[in-house]
């Protein structure tokens, strides 16, 4: 015999707000065999408004990114059937009463300490709250009992939420966000991998009753659910909004009956009844897909707390800090036909292409902006128009707040930190025929923008830090050498004090392209203050993100007035004409950042501290549980250097090793970072298409990177994210641990 199943009389708002319809409900699900009646904590004064429900965002091919459903609309429904704390408070009594357990969705962070003083002895979160993770945290410290709906979720959000509510008594209820479900779309395989991950699990159904009866809820429980939630009503189902979902308490009998049954027996007889029954199984690692993606993003953005007037989502923190954004939703949307997720056995799945931090902490700071600029005149442009745009100035205001961020005296906001590289060297003067030393293992847009400056290429080795080898560094200058180009990559900074001697000893001027490495310092000085200027990106896979921008720093005024008159068509930006009257001052081209891109920046740039901070706790975390337990060593970095840590890198003795290991992550899902993964697009040797004009073939390629290749074949690189919880880690850490004992053995 199996263990009882645990029985949930979703009462939702069938109730219509009537306490007599209330009490009837309750006493006929207890006298139906329930152990729980449940109500919802949601309140028409909690809407908010928000335009991607008024007027539904399309897709170039003509879908819908949103779901239509205007607030008015919604306010009018959610009036009539609110519950007061007074009716709140009856119905924990009518429960003890009827001998039934009370349970409630909570919605909002601000109810939460109230509903908990209710005496409701167990908390539901719904699945549209599964990743707002502050309000996890909430939850978790006011109950010890808690049940957690995982719909619309993928795997490594899950796996986070289950972290968040370490300590509690967890139950994970698998829950397909489409109302109605249809059956051969209820996945129940996804059952059997919650169960992996909390002490119970079940299903939260929502097929249609009058189609497919209560199979979907039987089909679960015969595959060992501990746990079933469905919507109950005594109303005819015509007369309530969720009626086609909901049992009667004839249904949550029969459901009683089945689940006091075996699992054998509950098999059995669910083969002879619905013999197609395990065609509804599916596979444990389906992720959601786009019409729950669009259900997910209005149900996290319906409700908020208000607060002095301002609307406080669940996935925001106290200090206002997005942990799940409106625009990774909307990009989730665009993409879920497409996601693969991890094994059903296997960690988070860390998608390549999505493994620097910028892009998580992407919300409304950054919208927020946005929409200031518009308020104040909606001019897009850096230069002019200074009546109209009522003094903002967004590209000045990052341009400042970064420098000082950085600790340099000049900025310069750019297009790409690709463009940033060829404007700082043709605000050197670099012509043809100079020479431009830069690192094997750099991704190709440095070396595009030496080349788009007129300047040829000079190729040295980098050592086992991954970054420029000052002894290689010194071999390859010669008199014709006007600018050296060290890479900080993967967020360790080059062994800048070493590589400063050099340059300065040859009369040879420093770029930094600090890209990969926002936030990393060495004695204390930030990344890119050390040369004549640095270079630091902003796309979407960088530390802070704008989708696509960069910032060139320097503390040589002249320099930066120089690049830019470049990067603004030679522009002179005398203050004295207006712009159409302005003088220019030889070659230019447009490499300007726009305003809106600003904005997004400096939303950005105020987070950088966190995402920093997160990113040291979740190296070390990483770093503790490997060291020692695998064979390989963790990345060596410059004495006195602070690498950003944003991906541990591991290396290993001979190549050999590396490949079957980085098989077993990826099986595992966990992707490693630009080594080996994306090598191609970061290492010189394979660049002979672009390289070939200067004399550099395969064979030469081969020859002069044998080094860097040395170091590299052997290295693999784990992304740190800033979202990621001690049980994110742990999975990932035993996959590493898993891979390289596959190999060893």
């Amino acid at each position: 015999m199996s263990g009882s199943p645990v029985l949930i009389a979703e009462l939702c708002q069938n109730h219509q707000g009537n306490r007599d319809v209330l009490r009837d409900m309750v006493q006929a699900a207890a006298d139906a065999g329930a152990d729980y009646a449940k109500i919802q904590a949601l309140y028409s004064a909690d809407l908010t408004h928000r335009d991607r429900f008024e007027r539904p965002l399309i897709d170039a091919t003509g879908k819908p990114l949103t779901l239509l459903r205007p607030r008015d609309a919604e306010l009018a429904r959610l009036s009539q059937l609110d519950l007061t704390p007074d009716d709140e408070a009856l119905f924990v009594e009518i429960c003890a009463e009827a001998g039934i357990k009370p349970l409630v969705t909570v919605f909002t962070r601000t109810t939460v300490s109230r509903l908990a003083g209710l005496g409701f002895p167990a908390v539901k979160i719904a699945s549209y709250d599964c990743a707002s993770y502050p309000l996890l945290r909430d939850v978790a410290a006011n109950w010890p009992e808690i049940i957690l709906s995982t719909g619309g979720m993928f795997r490594s959000e899950i796996i986070r939420a289950v972290g968040e509510l370490t300590g509690t008594a967890l139950t994970l209820l698998h829950c397909v966000t489409l109302y109605p479900t249809p059956l051969d779309q209820v996945n129940l395989a996804r059952i059997e991998w919650l169960k992996g991950l909390a002490p119970r699990a079940g299903l939260s159904d929502h097929t249609l009753v009058t189609r497919d009866g209560l199979w979907a809820s039987k089909a679960a429980l015969a595959l060992g659910a501990d746990t079933i939630e469905r919507h109950f009503t005594i109303l005819p189902a015509e007369r309530t909004k969720d009626g086609p979902v909901s049992i009667t308490p004839d249904d949550l009998a029969e459901l009683r009956r089945f689940g006091a049954l075996s699992i054998d027996d509950r098999r059995a007889e669910l083969a002879q009844d619905r013999p197609d029954w395990t065609s509804w199984i599916g596979v444990p690692d389906a992720e959601p897909g786009r019409e729950e993606m669009m259900n997910r993003d209005y149900y996290a953005g319906r409700v908020a707390s208000w607060v002095n007037g301002r609307p406080i989502f669940n996935w925001e923190d106290v200090a206002l800090e997005v942990y799940q954004s409106y625009s990774n939703i909307a990009e989730a949307i665009t993409s879920a036909d497409g996601a693969r997720p991890a094994k059903p056995d296997g960690p988070v799945q860390l998608r390549q292409g999505y493994l620097m931090p910028g892009y998580e902490m992407l919300g409304d700071e950054e919208l927020d902006l946005i929409r200031e600029v518009f308020a104040r005149g909606a001019v897009l442009l850096r230069h002019g128009f200074d009546a109209r745009r009522r003094g903002l100035y967004m590209v000045r205001d990052f341009e400042s707040e970064f420098a000082r961020r950085v600790g340099a005296p000049y900025s310069l906001a750019t297009a790409s930190a690709t463009a940033g590289i060829k404007i700082a060297l043709r605000a050197l003067g670099v012509r043809p025929g100079d020479e431009v030393i830069t690192q094997a293992f750099t991704f190709i847009a440095t070396v595009e923008g030496i080349i788009e400056a007129g300047a040829r290429p000079v190729i040295a080795e980098v050592d086992a830090t991954l970054n420029m080898d000052p002894e290689r560094l010194e071999e390859a200058i010669t008199s014709r050498t006007k600018a050296i180009i060290p890479v900080h990559m993967l967020g360790v900074p080059a062994d800048m004090p070493r590589i400063m001697r050099v340059a300065d000893n040859a009369g040879v001027p420093v770029i930094e392209d600090a890209a990969q490495a926002l936030g990393a310092k060495v004695d204390g000085r930030e990344v890119g203050t050390w040369g004549l200027c640095g270079v630091h990106s902003f796309d979407y896979n960088k530390t802070i993100t704008v989708g696509e921008g960069g910032m060139l720093v320097s503390s040589d005024g002249d320099f930066v007035e120089r690049a830019l008159r470049y990067h603004d068509h030679g522009h002179v930006n005398d203050p004295t004409l207006p712009r159409g009257e302005d003088a220019w001052d030889g070659l230019g081209f447009n490499y300007r950042m726009s305003e809106v891109t600003a904005a997004i920046g400096l939303a950005q740039l105020r987070k950088l501290d966190h995402i920093i901070a997160a990113n040291h706790r979740n190296f070390r975390y990483l770093s503790e549980r490997l060291v020692d337990t695998v064979p390989a060593d963790i990345r060596p970095v410059p004495e006195r250097s602070e690498p950003l840590n944003d991906c541990l890198t591991l290396q290993f003795e001979t190549p050999s090793q590396v490949a079957p290991v980085t098989a077993a992550m990826a099986a595992a899902g966990v992707a490693a970072k630009n080594v080996p993964n994306a090598l191609r697009w970061h290492f010189a040797r394979y660049w002979s298409h672009i390289l070939s004009p200067f004399g550099m073939g395969d064979v030469a390629l081969d020859k002069l990177t044998a080094q860097s290749r040395y170091y590299l074949d052997r290295s693999v690189a784990i992304p740190i994210q800033v979202r990621q919880s001690e049980a994110v880690l742990d999975e990932i850490a035993k996959a590493v641990q898993d891979a390289c004992a596959v190999e060893v053995s």
